[in-house]
Parts: structure tokens; sequence; C-alpha cells
């Protein structure tokens, strides 16, 4: 891809395009795509009789505290890298969810991001590891992005090598997913950084966005 030498422009970039430096936090289910990953729950049919049925995040949300829906065993097993699809679960299902162009309210904003080469966070109460989500982000930049999309992001990755003091431009891509973060607060690897996480995913995403806006505020310094 062609990309435009920007340093002999840096003194123009700095004064006029870098204002504001942006940086964005994602959560995934609902929020950047309506996934097709589901929970696996059980529906009493009134006379106490349990029936397995497997409801969407939307539906569970609304069924949660239904007395007549109740958690099966590995309800959440889709959620995670050591379900019955192992590390594989998360990319299976946003490939679909793309393809299908199930897309929720955050995801133009996210392509935005990319495009601009923004940092950004994924906060989620998904179980998968950091890894999972990053080859997610790779996935989409290499497959959906047009040339002209990635071509804008690959020069705008090179705008703030230039302003954080590195000219070069190898691994322009892999830096920039290397520097942004993605918390699945119910995966084992969160809670060994966070163990305080595990009381419930509201908690943890709390903790997981104090963690992303301390290495913003080391950014900004």
């Amino acid at each position: 891809m062609k990309l435009i030498k920007y340093s002999k422009f840096f003194e123009e970039f700095t004064t006029s395009d870098v204002k504001v430096i942006k940086y964005y936090c994602y959560d995934i289910d609902d929020n950047l795509l309506k996934m097709p990953t589901v929970i696996h729950m059980e529906k009493n049919d009134g006379n106490n009789n349990w029936t397995p049925i497997d409801v969407s995040t939307l539906e569970f949300s609304v069924v949660r505290n239904d007395p007549n829906y109740r958690t099966a065993d590995g309800a959440f097993s889709e959620f995670r890298d050591k379900g019955p699809r192992g590390e594989d679960a998360f990319l299976i299902d946003m490939k679909k969810a793309i393809l299908e162009k199930s897309f929720a309210p955050s995801w133009s904003s996210f392509i935005n991001c990319l495009v601009n080469g923004n940092i950004f966070c994924f906060i989620t109460a998904r179980g998968h590891g950091s890894n999972t989500f990053r080859k997610g982000v790779k996935w989409i930049i290499d497959n959906y992005l047009t040339k002209e999309q990635k071509e804008t992001m690959l020069d705008n990755l090179h705008k703030y090598k230039i302003l954080f003091g590195d000219e070069s431009y190898i691994d322009l891509l892999e830096d920039y997913l290397d520097a942004c973060d993605y918390y699945g607060v119910s995966s084992d690897e969160f809670l060994k950084i966070a163990p305080g996480g595990a009381d419930n995913p509201e908690k943890g995403k709390e903790i997981a966005f104090q963690f992303f806006t301390d290495k913003i505020e080391n950014y900004k310094k």
C-alpha cells in the first residue's frame, strides 16, 4: 500500500491535525454487533417441567430475572475460549454477524476509530482472552475495511508514530493492535490481574475502565 511520508509535514501535522487525541471504549454485544452467540437456559412450561432453550444476549437481558427461566449448566460456555467451539467461537460468531450486517449502534464509530488510528479498548462481560479479541479486530481490518480505508488507516498510524517520536513504517498495524486493550472481564486472564472483578461482570467492567483511563493518563504525559 502507498504510504505518505509525513515527517516533512510534521510541524503542520502537530499544529493543525492533532488538536485532540481521541481514545475509545467499546462493549461488543449489542454495542458493536448483534452477535449470534447464545446463552443456554431452561424454561418452565408452567408444570415445573424445564425445557432447554437458547436465548440471545438481548433476550437474556429481558428474561434473566424471570422465574420461568433459569440458566443451564454451561450457560455461558459459548462466551469463553474453553467452550465447545474453543478459541474459534468468538471469531466464528463475529464473522457471521458482520457478513449478515447485524451491526449495533456503535459499529460505524468503531470503523471510524480504526480508520483514524485511534487507540481503543474492548470492555466486555465475555470470557475470551485478549488475543481472541485482537484476532477479531485484525480480521475486520483485513477483510472488512476497503483498500482506501486501510491506506488512510496506515497513513494515520504513521502520523501517530511521528507524534510519539518514531518515524519508522515498521510494524505499524501490529504496534497499533498491541497498543489497544481487550478486556473480557469473565476470563481467567482478566481475573488474574483483577481478582476483585470476579464478584460480577459490572464490577469487572469498572475495574477494566479504570485500567484503561490510567493508561491514557500516562499517554497524556
